[in-house]
């Protein structure tokens, strides 16, 4: 788009760029290529926070759940091995709880990660969808509308705004997808209760199926939600009558 707008305007490819990119800025300062270099580099430095931020997210989602799913491998084990006699219930719960506070901790210690993850994701996803529906360009607040105009029908431009929308909705769906598989091995210990035999089942088999039931067991973002299927039905029916209000506001 800078070059195209180049000749036309007979401004430095560097500077349209900038011009374009940080729009909402320069129209309150005069722009200068030292504060456009700074803007630039907390511009990248984000992007990169935000990525290694969804990583350190998804890592530690997915060692919980490895330990989850170690401790249900020892449970179909063991509920093989003991049909007819009773399971050491007492030896597992406690096991499940020294899980359930190491998931706790990590929680306690990434929230605020989480939070500020998936809100961005989803501000930005907003954000695009908004400029999708609309058709709107927030290039407009710039002194090359008459340029953007040739260039608006070109493939490249009328395609970034889709592509950057469904690019976000993709990462934040991912996400959400690896990290609540935390909350379902979580509750895995269930479907192995239900099935123990009435000769194997006591009070401790009884408490054991309580302490899983009650439990949620999973990464939040401030204990304001928890990363669970539930949650990415709710995120998805959000858009959904986001993108059906934009829609009607639009027609």
């Amino acid at each position: 788009m800078a070059t195209h707008c180049t000749p036309q305007n007979g401004a430095p490819v560097l500077k349209i760029y900038f011009d374009l990119i940080f729009v909402s800025i320069f129209r309150y300062i005069d722009f200068s290529y030292v504060a456009a270099g700074i803007f630039q580099i907390v511009k990248i430095q984000f992007s990169m926070l935000a990525t290694l931020n969804n990583v350190l997210i998804i890592a530690c989602s997915a060692y919980l759940e490895n330990r989850f799913n170690h401790l249900n491998t020892i449970i179909a084990k063991d509920q093989e091995d003991n049909t007819t006699t009773s399971m050491d219930w007492h030896k597992i719960r406690d096991h499940y709880g020294q899980l359930t506070k190491l998931v706790k901790i990590i929680d306690k210690r990434i929230n605020p990660i989480v939070f500020l993850s998936f809100f961005s994701d989803l501000y930005n996803l907003c954000l695009q969808c908004y400029y999708v529906v609309s058709r709107r360009n927030y290039y407009y607040l710039v002194n090359y509308s008459d340029c953007i105009q040739e260039q608006s029908g070109l493939l490249q431009t009328r395609f970034y705004k889709p592509f950057a929308a469904v690019f976000t909705f993709i990462k934040m769906i991912s996400v959400s997808i690896l990290c609540a598989r935390l909350y379902t091995s979580s509750r895995r210990p269930l479907s192995c209760l239900h099935t123990v035999p009435k000769a194997a089942y006591n009070n401790d088999a009884h408490r054991f199926m309580e302490q899983v039931y009650h439990s949620k067991i999973a990464l939040s973002g401030f204990e304001f939600f928890y990363i669970t299927k539930e949650m990415m039905i709710t995120v998805l029916g959000i858009l959904v009558t986001y993108e059906l209000v934009l829609i009607q506001l639009k027609s």
